[in-house]
């Protein structure tokens, strides 16, 4: 990753503390050292925080909202990014005497984001991105096992995809593939829907599931209505929405120190 301390992103700041210095001083290093452990691309990255000089040499930081667009995360591609956090407890005081700058306890920031369907494209590139879509199909398989038993009974669970497409339409999400499952190559077709089971589950809706051109029907069907991905406890989704070239989360994150 290339040294961003020394190429900064397009950039503008501000404070809800007028005049306040040290808010200014401590807001470049901060988002410097965020920029270089996590983010690889932005452009318009606009940063506001807010709290009192006072405030932060105790290590308090009440507010902070970034907003920025064309931003890439480990290799995943976001149109736009919405990030806003309070509360937040840091090192202040040791930042201005040239430690780096830490959380000191769990952080919680509310987040909205928008991808569009050439964003989901260019991520496929991403290992990170890769590896959670070929777990998925993994599960899918292993889900639908009367399909499994049936025609690859000796192939075992191994996926493997290359040449995925992803399709965007009013509330549905369309994947399009050859998959490799054991020594056999067969074309994927999943078309679902995307509803929220718990704030961190998502369950598909109303899938239609093809394998070869062959629908997946009866008991294997019926398992795939109830197929959930568990997003974990550190995230929670309070809102999806998928349109036409686009899908749109708003949701919590949970930040560690």
């Amino acid at each position: 990753m290339p040294d961003l301390s020394q190429e900064p992103f397009p950039e503008t700041s501000s404070t809800a503390s007028t005049g306040s210095r040290l808010i200014t001083r401590l807001l470049k290093p901060a988002v410097r050292l965020w920029l270089n452990s996590q983010i690889e691309h932005a452009q318009h990255l606009d940063v506001t925080l807010t709290g009192s000089d006072r405030q932060i040499l105790g290590g308090y930081l009440p507010g902070a909202h970034v907003v920025a667009q064309d931003v890439v995360y480990r290799g995943l591609r976001l149109s736009s990014i919405d990030v806003a956090a309070q509360g937040i407890r840091t090192n202040g005081l040791r930042v201005l005497r040239g430690d780096a700058f830490q959380l000191l306890e769990p952080l919680p920031i509310d987040v909205n984001v928008m991808l569009s369907e050439a964003d989901l494209h260019q991520s496929l590139a991403a290992p990170l991105f890769a590896n959670a879509i070929e777990e998925l199909l993994q599960r899918i398989v292993a889900h639908c096992m009367d399909w499994s038993d049936r025609r690859h009974a000796d192939d075992g669970q191994d996926v493997h995809l290359s040449d995925l497409s992803i399709t965007l339409r009013s509330n549905r999400l369309q994947l399009i593939g050859p998959l490799i499952t054991g020594d056999r190559l067969v074309q994927l077709s999943l078309n679902t829907g995307l509803r929220l089971h718990t704030p961190n589950t998502l369950m598909f809706e109303t899938p239609q599931f093809m394998l070869d051109g062959e629908p997946i029907e009866g008991r294997s069907l019926d398992k795939l209505n109830q197929f959930s991905i568990d997003l974990g406890e550190t995230t929670t989704i309070n809102a999806m929405q998928i349109e036409n070239d686009c899908l749109s989360c708003q949701g919590q994150i949970v930040v560690m120190p």
